[in-house]
C-alpha cells in the first residue's frame, strides 16, 4: 500500500508520512 502512494504522489519523507496518515483516517 504505501509503495503505491510512493508511486503514484512521488512523495518523500514527511510528505509521505503525512499522506499514510491521512489515508489511515480515512480507512
Amino acid at each position: 500500500m504505501r509503495a503505491l502512494i510512493v508511486g503514484a504522489t512521488g512523495a518523500t519523507g514527511k510528505d509521505l508520512v503525512d499522506l499514510l496518515i491521512k489515508d489511515e483516517s480515512f480507512t
